[in-house]
Formats: C-alpha cells, structure tokens, sequence
C-alpha cells in the first residue's frame, strides 16, 4: 500500500486515488451499488430538485433510472471501483429546455464515468480527478 501512495503522489493524481485506497480497507461503507440513488450535483450544478435517479440491479447489473423528463435503460460493469455503463437505451419524450439541458449533461456524464468513490449513503462520479457527479439514497 506504501507503494502504492508513493506513486499517485508522484503521479499529480493523488486527491481521489489516495480517498479509494483508504476506502477498500474500510469496511463500514458497502462498495457495490445496488438500489434507487437521487443525483444531487452534476458538473458542480445543484440537481437535486430534477428528481433525476439512477436504478442499480447488482443481481443482473441492469441499470435505469429517470433523466428529469425521460427514462433510460441498460447494462453495467462494476470492477472494484472502475465503471462502465453499457450502451444506453432511452425514451424520447419533448421536454422542456432545462430538463432537456440536465438529460444531455447525464448521459455524456455515465459514457465519461470511469471510477466510483462510494460514501455511506450514495457515490461519486469520477473521470480520472475530475469529479462528475454525486447521488444518494433518500
């Protein structure tokens, strides 16, 4: 683990990689997700009033959920902490401008997602040490 640490130090990519090095040995945070979880920022925008969701199946490792206006489906692949969110299937209802706005930024959010930052309640998405979204469980 020293060995580790000492690389992503050297590497400029410390922030995120250090937090999830810590967390795998922290067994009071679940480190798979499963369940209904509420987005509450994007891109460092507050959306939680969009009521916008992402649904995990870790059984199947299907993944739903409702974009503020429509709904999206698909496939998942939790690695440890890496991510990949299969090809996204959606529906194509008309929305208003600023759902319509939210939607984009989500779907260009889970094809950009690669690493998981999981927390008590919900997770963070990363793309390298940029911080892409948060969401919980209500």
């Amino acid at each position: 683990m020293l060995f580790s640490t000492i690389v992503l130090n050297h590497c400029g990519h410390n922030d995120i990689y250090l937090k999830m090095i810590e967390q795998k040995h922290n067994d009071t945070i679940l480190k798979e997700l499963n369940g209904k979880y509420y987005f509450n920022i994007l891109d460092s925008e507050d959306i939680s009033t969009s009521k916008a969701n992402i649904v995990f199946d870790s059984k199947t490792n299907k993944v739903s959920g409702f974009l503020g206006c429509n709904r999206f489906f698909g496939n998942y692949i939790l690695r440890s902490q890496a991510l990949e969110l299969g090809k996204l299937g959606t529906t194509k209802m008309i929305c208003e401008k600023e759902q319509s706005k939210i939607e984009k930024k989500l779907l260009k959010v889970f094809k950009k997602a690669r690493l998981v930052y999981f927390k008590e309640n919900g997770f963070s998405l990363y793309n390298k040490n940029e911080l892409l979204l948060t969401a919980s469980k209500k």
